[in-house]
């Protein structure tokens, strides 16, 4: 029982939250709330939980850009996949 405790606690230590933005010139409400988020709970790569990937302004016109800096939230390699067994 320990062991399975022990387990999920590892579990919840190991994870980050990919935060998906627009620039201060398309949303400055948007940009602002991601700034706010890693203020509190601090930048993945200095140790905190808050990984901000800003769009291009013109996203549609840069959609491979777009999806790569997507994509690379899932390239975390911090986090690990869940598994129940």
């Amino acid at each position: 029982m320990l062991k399975k405790k022990e387990q999920q606690l590892k579990l919840h230590k190991n994870y980050h939250i990919g935060v998906v933005t627009t620039s201060v010139s398309q949303s400055e409400d948007n940009a602002r709330g991601a700034e706010a988020v890693v203020k509190q709970y601090g930048a993945s790569n200095e140790g905190g939980k808050i990984t901000v990937v800003t769009i291009p302004d013109n996203f549609m016109q840069e959609q491979e850009t777009t999806i790569s800096q997507m994509v690379s939230l899932a390239d975390d390699p911090e986090n690990e996949s869940y598994s129940s067994s």
